[in-house]
């Protein structure tokens, strides 16, 4: 005895298609920041924020008189936010409870001279030691450089 075929009705299926495609909110690929790149990490992130209209949340914290719109404002920059840090760095962060105070911690750790000057030790030393392996294209190799330079 065989199964009967479900067929999904084309019109429902599209208007399904449609409707989820108007709500999804857009957001730029950007990669999870692993502790690398925080420039260019951070120039995506604020770029990203301010195309979703939250950017003013990474800079101040909302007060106890704000309108509800802009509480919820809040917590979608704090929740957008921490979707785009890896777990470790995450977990470094438990205290944090805004956009705003994550934002300050990472740029405190991670944009500091002191951090920079770190990175930039570590890129010379990774940098110095990079050889191309047979099994891997010149191409993927170069990019693998570049990406260490940036």
């Amino acid at each position: 005895m065989s199964r009967p075929r479900l067929v999904a009705d084309p019109v429902v299926s599209i208007s399904r298609q449609l409707s989820a495609m108007e709500n999804r909110t857009t957001m730029p690929l950007i990669n999870v920041f692993y502790g690398e790149h925080f420039n260019t990490w951070k120039r995506r992130m604020i770029a990203a924020m301010e195309a979703k209209e939250l950017g003013e949340w990474l800079e101040q914290d909302p007060i106890e008189d704000t309108r509800d719109a802009d509480k919820l404002k809040a917590k979608k920059a704090y929740a957008t936010l921490i979707q785009y840090i890896s777990d470790e760095i995450l977990s470094t962060l438990q205290a944090e409870t805004t956009a705003a105070s994550i934002w300050q911690k990472l740029t405190e750790q991670y944009e500091s001279p002191a951090a920079g000057t770190v990175n930039m030790i570590l890129t010379r030393k990774r940098l110095m030691s990079i050889k191309k392996s047979r099994d891997v294209s010149m191409r993927e190799h170069l990019d693998n450089i570049s990406r260490l330079a940036q």
